[in-house]
């Protein structure tokens, strides 16, 4: 039987997969096997090229081909699909700022290798672009911005999608200022993100925001400051996103674990005590404490005396190093 002649893209992908089941099935397929299953030889050459370049299948000779194991040739195909797609979503975002930037009328000029953003949406987009960009490395140095508000709560919304967390990604770090953890919703997006298998890190004081993705995407995030102009740039020569990397290292290498509580029965200490442990060992005061337990400061300061007590523990530093030698954090 004839097959009539392929013509549209789509007609011509299902013929590509069509063709390439029937390979499969005779093994070493040749174009003169083939036009007796009713297959067109042009097409079969043309069909055949494409799943050579997708190396689901080598070529032996003219008009032969050995088909590559499935097991082995679509998982790695599938890999290389996503990621491109990996990319082509990054640069979405990219190109959606590009766009409603390019509506808003004549720029001024910008240097090579540095963009200004305008806002914090803007700036919230790039730096999830540096997420799905990175490959090895994604570091963050966040203050109480609020980008970072955002950019948070995405990251931990991402983070638990379904779905999510089962492919073996970039190393995540972000390293926070500690009046991030003022916020109830945002100390629960990073405790998502550390259940997520992110490093969180805290430190006393972040003078701006930075996301770094591996050292060729770097965002400074200064929407904590009021708007004069731009409000983030965009760096990308190699030099400034390097500079930009070693200093949210050396923020990480200072910074104290976000510790995440639980309720652990070997621990001798109540629920509502392994939280304030937890927090405690993370450097939140006992203003913080309290606001996420929804208690008074004083009724945080008696159960921080008491678990001190319990470790035996005289200053609070002390406390987060004995819970942490017993494994109770």
């Amino acid at each position: 039987m004839k097959r009539a002649s392929v013509q549209e893209p789509a007609e011509f992908e299902d013929f590509v997969s069509t063709l390439y089941l029937a390979m499969i099935r005779l093994g070493t397929p040749t174009v003169e096997r083939l036009v007796r299953e009713g297959y067109q030889a042009d097409e079969v050459r043309r069909a055949a090229r494409v799943l050579v370049n997708r190396d689901l299948v080598v070529e032996l000779g003219r008009d032969s081909w050995e088909v590559r194991p499935p097991e082995v040739a679509l998982p790695r195909l599938a890999a290389t699909l996503e990621a491109q797609a990996r990319v082509t979503r990054s640069s979405a975002r990219e190109l959606g700022v590009l766009w409603r930037r390019s509506r808003g009328g004549d720029q001024e000029p910008q240097a090579v290798g540095v963009e200004l953003l305008q806002s914090v949406d803007d700036t919230v987009q790039y730096m999830q672009a540096a997420v799905a960009q990175a490959r090895t490395q994604l570091c963050s140095l966040l203050d109480d911005s609020p980008a970072t508000r955002e950019f948070l709560l995405r990251a931990a919304a991402e983070a638990t999608a379904p779905g999510n967390g089962s492919a073996r990604g970039p190393d995540l770090v972000h390293v926070v200022d500690i009046k991030v953890l003022s916020d109830t919703e945002l100390l629960e997006a990073l405790e998502q993100l550390s259940r997520a298998g992110s490093e969180v890190g805290v430190v006393p004081a972040v003078p701006f925001g930075a996301v770094v993705a591996d050292d060729t995407l770097g965002v400074v995030d200064l929407t904590h400051y009021p708007p004069d102009g731009a409000v983030a740039f965009v760096l990308r020569r190699a030099t400034a996103v390097k500079a930009l990397n070693a200093l949210v290292g050396a923020a990480r290498r200072v910074s104290t674990p976000l510790r995440i509580s639980a309720d652990n029965p070997d621990v001798p200490l109540s629920q509502r005590d392994q939280r304030i442990l937890a927090l405690l060992a993370s450097g939140a005061t006992d203003q913080v404490i309290a606001r996420h337990l929804k208690v008074s400061v004083r009724t945080v300061e008696r159960r921080v005396r008491a678990v001190m007590d319990v470790l035996g523990a005289a200053t609070r530093f002390q406390a987060g190093v004995l819970a942490g030698r017993r494994g109770w954090i």
